[in-house]
């Protein structure tokens, strides 16, 4: 922000539902963004879901941002998802001790 980014939020009714909030990124110039770890697993199921996984041409997906996107950040909890390949940008899961109150180790899955 203090170099001239911008924060988005999505609204209510956007946050809560994994196929809005894909599309949701995918509809905005977004670079980055950040979601805990329940809606990343439910937004990569729903991603999932799209793609057939042998490689016919019945739902592939496409990346989760626009084309500037490149990093998507969680954290909270554990993942327990696989990430598609053509996601289209890097994931990272992020810890920090609740004592911390910062992101300590970050690890790109």
């Amino acid at each position: 922000l203090a170099s001239g980014g911008c924060l988005e939020i999505p609204g209510e009714e956007v946050r809560y539902d994994p196929r809005q909030l894909a599309a949701w990124f995918r509809e905005r110039d977004l670079t980055m963004g950040w979601m805990p770890t329940v809606m990343t697993d439910l937004v990569l199921t729903e991603m999932g879901r799209r793609v057939d996984p042998l490689g016919g041409s019945g739902g592939k997906h496409g990346s989760l941002g626009g084309s500037g996107f490149t990093h998507l950040f969680t954290g909270g909890d554990r993942l327990r998802n696989f990430v598609p390949a053509d996601m289209g940008c890097a994931l990272f899961n992020q810890y920090g001790p609740s004592e911390a109150t910062v992101i300590v180790v970050s690890g790109r899955v």
